[in-house]
């Protein structure tokens, strides 16, 4: 009896790995059919992004879109609109594709950086420097957040400023915007979006033509650029265009700021650590 048991059991074991193999193959045929985002619908999300953080102090970030985190701090910086020092912060994070922050860096008499991080993308303030414009960017992974569009930041100066960073032991100075690409941990690509991009490392300098890109290996050790730069289809993505040359896009970031205004959400008084207030300006954080 017990082996007529045993015999009886096989359709059902045999009806249950054909479902099994039928799940499988139908989860991976639908991630394989899966339509890239739109990069129109990028641009709307990003233009809500830059509604929120238009008014940036210096050396401040701004929480873009979810989801993004700056740690050791989880307030106040959890929702749109939130701004907090960059010094005070070990890493920024945007932790899916569709994340975003915005950055507003000034240095002594350099004019404003504004960078803009989206995708998988990690930056945090370089511990070898005392620079406010030094940063160490990675990504998780190089999925593309839309078509052209690489995970990464874009760097952007108004027209006829000249501001600098330096992204990985990579000091770039520009009058306009560079998009940087984060291949690796130890490579990245670096593309010319608009007017004069300038790049300097271990003893090399690199003026990079309109709309070409060139690979940069051996990041915080012993940088190369690997010649000769290329046009890059980056500097075509619509998403990096539409941050340069649109009103709208990164040219409305700016810091409108007279006055210390106090560190507020919805006109509350937010509870600020002890360690945040440290790097306080009394300006991060804005009514609205």
């Amino acid at each position: 009896m017990m082996f007529n048991r045993k015999i009886s059991m096989w359709p059902f074991i045999t009806f249950a790995v054909a479902v099994a193999l039928f799940l499988m193959f139908w989860k991976l045929s639908a991630a394989q059919g899966q339509e890239p985002v739109a990069c129109t619908d990028v641009i709307t999300e990003l233009k809500k992004s830059l509604r929120k953080c238009d008014n940036l102090n210096n050396n401040s970030v701004c929480y873009g879109r979810k989801r993004a985190e700056a740690l050791p701090f989880s307030e106040p910086f959890d929702r749109s609109g939130d701004r907090i020092p960059i010094a005070a912060a070990q890493k920024i994070a945007t932790l899916s594709d569709t994340g975003t922050v915005i950055m507003y860096v000034s240095v002594g008499s350099s004019d404003p950086v504004t960078i803009i991080t989206f995708g998988n993308t990690e930056i945090e303030p370089d511990a070898q420097s005392i620079a406010p414009n030094s940063f160490i960017a990675s990504t998780v992974d190089q999925k593309l957040v839309c078509e052209q569009t690489p995970p990464g930041l874009i760097v952007y100066t108004e027209s006829g400023q000249s501001g600098a960073v330096n992204i990985n032991g990579i000091e770039l100075t520009l009058h306009s915007a560079a998009y940087v690409i984060l291949n690796s941990a130890d490579s990245m690509t670096i593309v010319n979006l608009n007017g004069q991009v300038r790049l300097k490392a271990n003893g090399q300098e690199f003026e990079l033509p309109l709309y070409y890109g060139i690979e940069i290996q051996g990041l915080l050790t012993s940088p190369v650029f690997m010649e000769p730069a290329a046009p890059a289809d980056a500097a075509q993505s619509e998403v990096a265009r539409w941050l340069v040359d649109k009103p709208d896009g990164l040219h409305s970031v700016h810091n409108f700021n007279n006055t210390i205004l106090s560190c507020s959400r919805d006109n509350v008084l937010l509870p600020f650590s002890e360690d945040l207030r440290l790097y306080s300006t009394g300006q991060e954080c804005l009514i609205g």
